[in-house]
């Protein structure tokens, strides 16, 4: 009878493991139910312009350019979706193109960085954008976390870390889950002004890689990364443009 009890929790720990790594040990942290997601994705209204540079239609976004090899997939994304340590580099590095010094962060701490976003983001590319930039990167990812998630949170992060720079990642969970690029770019707008009411640069980024078991949304990374491409300029946001990194 031991030998069976110990057996049966050998299996169910083998389970719980198989489960875990084919989902990619992401966790959707919002429990929503599948008719909430959808809910969300009506209720999102076009991205406007309402100061009139720039186009005033929604902001769709049309790919400009060829998705990443698989093979250049699995070198940096082994599991199709989260970066390794290469990963990680690259997307610091695209971050820290787009950062410059500052002497007067209007009040903030010149010296800080908060990187906002999901479990991309917790991945650990603060920690070599840190390194990069000689500045002080406080990694803010959630994992599982949407785009609205980061516009609940975006007022409190600014509020208690006063950045400089605030770098934005957000969008491949959206995707997953089946909500159209207006709902990103509806709300990083809200991220980016957010940022701007606090003084603190802003910086945009286009969605990494996905491939492997992800492979089905590569459509719509593509068109997601596009329309955020569309926002960074008609805002006049500095862009680290990861799609493009890889």
């Amino acid at each position: 009878m031991q030998k069976r009890r110990q057996w049966a929790w050998w299996l169910t720990i083998g389970l719980c493991g198989t489960l875990l790594l084919a989902t990619g040990c992401e966790s959707d942290d919002s429990h929503e139910t599948p008719a909430q997601i959808q809910e969300e994705a009506q209720n999102t209204p076009p991205v406007t312009n309402p100061g009139g540079n720039g186009p005033s239609e929604s902001t769709t976004g049309t790919p400009s350019t060829s998705p990443p090899s698989a093979a250049t997939v699995r070198k940096y994304f082994p599991g199709g979706l989260h970066p390794n340590t290469e990963g990680s580099r690259i997307i610091a590095k695209t971050f820290a193109g787009a950062i410059t010094p500052v002497s007067d962060a209007g009040g903030n701490r010149p010296n800080v960085i908060v990187c906002l976003g999901d479990s991309i983001t917790d991945s650990g590319y603060p920690t070599y954008l840190a390194g990069m930039t000689g500045m002080t990167a406080i990694e803010e990812g959630i994992r599982g976390e949407r785009s609205a998630g980061g516009v609940s949170r975006v007022g409190g992060v600014l509020s208690k870390y006063k950045p400089a720079y605030l770098c934005i990642l957000y969008g491949a969970n959206d995707v997953r889950k089946g909500l159209p690029a207006s709902t990103v770019t509806g709300n990083l707008e809200k991220m980016v002004n957010a940022a701007r009411a606090n003084g603190t640069i802003p910086i945009l980024a286009t969605l990494t890689p996905m491939g492997g078991t992800y492979s089905e949304f590569i459509p719509e990374v593509q068109k997601t990364s596009a329309a955020i491409r569309d926002l960074a300029a008609r805002l006049g946001v500095r862009l680290a443009d990861l799609e493009r990194a890889f």
